[in-house]
């Protein structure tokens, strides 16, 4: 139980570019530094953004499990090689 809280407390958010869709709410993405994540969204919500390759977005990350990412959202202007720890 404990590995949860922690995991819900840090978080990595990083940004990356869609390279292929894998699911209607997974896609390939690769982070700036050039590896490779499966980056998937929650729920399609109507009104949501449209999401394909070539998309930069930013992912959510834990710190536990560096494969795959949550997308927050889609980077409208990408700001460049940006990368932070969050607590919540």
């Amino acid at each position: 139980m404990r590995n949860v809280e922690i995991e819900k407390e840090e978080a990595i958010v990083l940004d990356a570019q869609l390279t292929a869709v894998l699911h209607m709410r997974a896609f390939r993405a690769q982070l700036v530094n050039g590896h490779e994540v499966v980056a998937y969204r929650r729920v399609i919500e109507r009104g949501a953004l449209e999401l394909g390759p070539g998309n930069r977005v930013r992912l959510r990350m834990s710190p536990f499990d560096m494969s795959v990412g949550e997308i927050l959202d889609k980077e409208t202007e990408f700001s460049g090689h940006e990368s932070k720890i969050v607590s919540s």
